[in-house]
């Protein structure tokens, strides 16, 4: 026996959903078979039927299709678990008939569209495979919709027929989907279900199919079915009782649409959605625009079954008709009894009126004034709405002391979005507890998410950023033991080793550059771990690897932790290249997630799920997926596919605030519900129905469409609220504040608001907020809400007070002196540092500041040319191996430099350094030629200082020195244009000579000591290439240093503004 129980709300539902359960049945251990479209209903459910019984066991919750599906296994003897129709089988049965008949006229389509996908060449045949795996997940989920949609149409196919859903002829652009159908048929060799579908309504209802069913099925929260999963439910209902728990908005339509259909029910099951009758008797706008699922599940359950009793159970009949109405309650009365028009009562103020049809009424029910029940914030971007919605239900919750965060849901057409907004605003107030009910298990399980972003870098180039970033991952850290002091010293050492990308030569295969070794992965670690075990000392190679400097010999540990996880990720990357078999893949991807990450402790869950995900997303793939080959970026979307989908643990209800999806709370009441991110764009999902989707050209009467179920969600909304409805959407850009328009259904909600409550604009009906929470306007009584103050936030409410007071410039970066800090002792090199960047050194030495080299940041390019600060790193290493040569050793000795900058990576690959280097190298080698001259042949040395000057111990060494002469060479420029056509020194090269001068001259008084600086001349051809100054020690060069010592402690007790090179014009100007 079939039974149709509807109703308006679905807690009425539920109430009768109660009490069928109570009644008991023949066999009191079998279960409770109730089908519910989510498992946040499911929840709710359980809650409630405890609460009205006492007790809620034994209870199964399948969904509506799935309890089909088995019915159909069941009366057919198909086992479920094997049917290739309804596993991952389908997909490779459909990949071999694709490929089978790739050449064929008939398939031409579907072979222009898998050549333009990505290419990826066969290792074998070299034959472009392109989005292979993409094209044919699109075919079989098209073919699973018409199993199900379109049965009569695929039986047709089976018997050759190529029509349509209408029984049409196919056109020609479309008939390549029946042909290929029938060889995905013989591929099976297995009826599909549309071929079941008929056979086991029939056994099922004439009771010849046993099946291991309960005697009372149950199917609650209806609005959408189609029309063969109700042909076999009615069959059930045959011999068992069955009952419907359909959730329609309006009884008043139901009555109308059913006289309207009254003995034409059978049409309805084939007819063109444009043609429906039934669309003009939807008077109310929302019903009209809104309500489309909910009317047509009418027609539907019309057209396959006359229930046997239909049970209706009435909202208003509980609502107090002479009591006062607020606009929520209005506008939800106005739906269910489909009413086009309303009382009007302004939202939030105390205006009210009546509209001229109903103002004669004589039982018009009187409206309640300063109204809040429905309210629509319209906001400057996610964040500044999470704030918003935060600071409405707090004036719920002081408003109304009976109300509980249980009593609260928030819906969220993009939760993966709006999460960590959530997170973070909410977590701000401890006592406001929100649970995120349905984030896909990427964003919750960061074991998963890890095996995600492993794929992705497998199917990448590896750059050292991409690589830094999965160390950063914490299953990743835990597996290695990498602390953040440990993740920062193999930053240091990735970016001083050349890292770019690329595992090795072998893997910049895949991109034409296997020739080109230097600044992979390979190379980088090589030099880290020749590091370990000895300083880098210029040309000195081991093999071909020049050791890394700066590698203590402490960190072995963590340099070889870095090598084991480039092995594993080589060894990974080596396993999915090419094509290989789809179990290969699974199995690879489980032995680098063991090896590459882990998770220990409270988090081994993490683990476990990860586990049993893999296996579930390989038993997916069917047995012949296991046999199929793929490429890498084919196996990284098919897995994509299925994770992004996969929702994580159920949430709902746990007696905090509830946030989710439209979809599992869509219908249950809650005193508040927020609807979060009504954006335009967002919300309702983009339904593109491509021209090969045969249900979306001619759309039928019930057939699946994602922007009318959105809409019907939005109305299960609306009317699920009890007390309160707040909505949340961006009406400006939060960055140029732009207006933004709305979700189109919420612009038509506005729009009907407008019409029934009298108001003059928009502005009326929606509050407009600013753009920052600590805007005065939000703690202003009166502005943003009647009688009351908006903001709640105690941090904003700090930075409101501020804006209206007067502003006080911003104090200077340094006032005064630093405290007094002794200094008995100063390094010649100390001295040097200061007089060149003052400022700079007295950040360091007295505020400990740490200034980064930028040389030491990471880089995710090859180098193909030298910028001129690289080109003079290049230069001074250079000047450094020639200073010491001969004229005729100094070839040998570049080539043996050149060597070993190509082992470091500093120079571009190939021959894109060559002219570089050459230029380099004459310049370079006139300058040692230069240095050596003014070495007059004279043995190097460094001589020792140590010489008291203003009080202060001057120490340190002086290199360079050649008899009584400090030589110092430079790549560096040693002239400077002052005027056109004029140059000058350079200041800061000369005031180091300078220095080192004094203090040598300082130490040894009874010596003559001379400098020398040889660098770069001016470029042009009126300059020189070399240039040089000499600079002889005055007589009193204890003075002169003491002076300078001086300067140095007035240095370090306040900022000095002093400049090198502006100094020096200024002298000389």
């Amino acid at each position: 026996m079939l039974h149709l129980h509807r109703s308006a709300r679905a807690d009425r539902l539920l109430s009768a959903l109660t009490s069928v359960v109570s009644e008991p049945v023949p066999d009191p251990l079998s279960p409770e078979v109730i089908c519910v479209p989510s498992r946040g209903i499911e929840r709710w459910i359980s809650q409630g039927i405890a609460s009205g019984t006492g007790i809620s066991a034994n209870t199964r919750f399948p969904s509506p299709q799935a309890l089909v599906e088995r019915a159909i296994a069941e009366s057919t003897g198909r086992d479920r678990a094997s049917d290739p129709w309804v596993n991952g089988q389908l997909l490779w049965a459909v990949g071999q008939a694709v490929d089978e008949n790739m050449s064929s006229p008939w398939l031409a389509l579907v072979a222009n569209q898998i050549s333009r996908g990505r290419i990826d060449f066969d290792d074998e045949t070299r034959q472009p495979r392109m989005d292979r795996v993409a094209t044919f997940q699109y075919i079989r989920d098209l073919f699973a919709t018409y199993h199900w949609m379109r049965p009569e149409m695929v039986v047709a196919w089976r018997d050759g027929r190529d029509v349509g859903p209408t029984g049409e002829e196919l056109s020609d652009r479309n008939s390549w989907q029946s042909r290929l159908w029938r060889e995905v048929r013989n591929h099976l060799n297995t009826p599909s279900p549309p071929e079941l579908l008929v056979a086991a309504t029939a056994k099922i209802s004439d009771g010849s199919a046993v099946l291991d069913l309960p005697q009372r099925i149950s199917a609650f929260g209806l609005t959408r079915l189609p029309s063969s999963v109700l042909s076999v439910l009615a069959a059930i209902s045959v011999r068992r009782d069955v009952h419907l728990f359909a959730l329609h908005p309006s009884g008043a339509l139901w009555d109308e649409v059913a006289v309207e259909i009254l003995g034409e029910e059978s049409a309805s099951r084939t007819r063109k959605r444009e043609s429906d009758p039934t669309v003009a008797l939807a008077r109310n706008p929302m019903l009209r625009s809104w309500g489309r699922d909910s009317r047509e599940l009418q027609l539907v359950l019309g057209s396959v079954v006359v229930p046997t009793l239909d049970h209706y159970y009435s909202v208003d009949e509980d609502v107090d008709i002479n009591g006062p109405l607020s606009v929520l309650h209005r506008l939800q009365r106005s739906i269910r009894s489909n009413e086009s028009d309303e009382v009007q009562v302004a939202v939030g103020d105390s205006r009210s009126a009546v509209s001229s049809d109903m103002a004669d009424r004589s039982d018009s029910t009187p409206v309640r004034t300063a109204d809040t029940s429905l309210q629509i914030h319209s906001c400057h971007g996610p964040v500044r709405q999470v704030q918003v919605l935060r600071d409405a239900l707090l004036h719920e919750l002081q408003d109304d002391p009976t109300l509980e965060p249980r009593d609260i849901v928030i819906m969220c057409p993009d939760v993966e979005t709006y999460a960590p907004h959530i997170n973070a605003v909410f977590g701000d107030f401890p006592k406001l507890r929100v649970r995120i009910a349905d984030q896909s298990v990427l964003s919750t399980n960061p074991m998963i998410s890890a095996v995600m972003a492993l794929l992705q870098l497998a199917d990448s180039r590896c750059t050292a950023s991409e690589v830094i970033g999965f160390l950063h991952l914490e299953p990743v850290r835990t597996r290695f033991e990498l602390t953040d002091d440990s993740l920062e010293r193999l930053e240091g050492w990735i970016a001083k080793s050349g890292v770019r990308w690329g595992i090795d030569a072998q893997h910049r295969a895949n991109w034409g550059l296997a020739e080109v070794a230097a600044n992979t992965w390979e190379s980088g670690v090589d030099r880290i771990l020749a590091g370990v075990a000895m300083a880098d000392e210029g040309q000195r190679l081991i093999g071909s690897v020049r050791p890394l400097d700066d590698v203590p010999s402490t960190d072995i540990d963590l340099a070889g932790q870095l090598a084991e996880f480039v092995s594993r990720l080589r060894s990974l990357v080596v396993a999915l290249s090419g094509r290989f078999e789809v179990g290969v893949g699974f199995a690879v991807l489980r032995n680098a997630s063991e090896s590459l990450m882990s998770a220990s402790g409270e988090q081994e869950w993490q683990a476990i799920a990860l586990r049993q995900l893999l296996e579930e997303l390989e038993a997916q793939t069917g047995s012949a997926g296991l046999r199929s080959q793929v490429s890498l970026n084919e196996f990284v979307d098919m897995v994509e596919e299925k994770l992004s989908g996969k929702p994580t643990r159920t949430n709902f209800r746990s007696g905090d605030i509830t946030v989710c999806t439209l979809t599992p709370m869509r219908s249950v009441p809650h005193r508040v519900v927020a609807l979060l991110g009504l954006d335009d764009g967002a919300f309702p999902r983009k339904g593109r129905t491509r021209g090969d989707d045969l249900t979306g050209i001619e759309p039928l009467i019930g057939d699946h469409d994602v922007r009318g179920e959105d809409r019907q969600l939005l109305l299960d909304a609306v009317l699920a609220a009890q007390d309160s409805l707040i909505i949340t959407y961006s009406g400006r850009s939060e960055r140029t504040n732009e207006a933004l328009s709305p979700a189109v259904p919420l612009a038509e909600l506005v729009t009907t608001l407008r019409r029934t409550t009298g108001a003059g604009s928009d502005s009326d009906v929606v509050v407009a907020h600013p753009l920052q929470p600590f805007d005065p306007r939000n703690f202003q009584v009166g502005t943003l809400r009647e009688n009351q103050a908006w903001g709640f936030d105690p941090a904003a409410f700090l930075g409101a007070e501020q804006i209206g007071r007067q502003l006080i410039s911003p104090p200077p970066f340094w006032q005064g002196s630093a405290p007094e800090q002794p200094i008995d002792s100063v390094s010649v090199d100390e001295l040097v540092r200061f007089f060149q960047h003052p400022v700079k050194q007295f950040a360091v030495r007295r505020l400990n500041v740490r200034f980064q080299d930028f040389a030491d940041e990471v880089a995710d390019e090859l180098s193909l040319e030298l910028d001129p600060l690289q080109m003079w790193a290049v230069g001074e290493r250079l000047l450094e191996v020639l200073i010491n040569e001969t004229d005729e050793s100094a070839p040998n000795a570049g080539l043996r430099w050149i060597a070993a900058e190509k082992a470091a990576g500093t120079l571009p690959p190939g021959d894109l350094a060559t002219n570089k280097v050459r230029s380099a190298y004459r310049e370079v080698s006139q300058i040692a030629r230069q240095v050596r001259e003014q070495r007059g042949g004279n043995d190097v040395t460094s001589r020792a200082v140590r010489v008291e000057a203003a009080g202060v111990l001057v120490y340190g060494s002086v290199s360079g020195v050649c008899g009584n002469r400090i030589v110092d060479g430079s790549f560096s420029r040693l002239l400077q244009y002052s005027r056109p056509l004029k140059s000058i020194p350079k200041a800061k090269p000369r005031i180091a000579a300078w220095i080192r001068l004094l203090a040598l001259a300082a130490s040894y008084p009874d010596e003559a000591f001379t400098a020398a600086v040889v660098g770069r001349g001016m470029s042009g051809p009126s300059g020189s290439a070399v240039a040089g100054s000499v600079l002889s020690a005055p007589a009193d060069a204890l003075k002169v240093l003491s002076s300078l010592v001086e300067i140095y402690l007035a240095g370090m007790r306040e900022p000095l503004p002093l400049f090198a090179d502006s100094s020096q014009t200024y002298v000389r100007a």
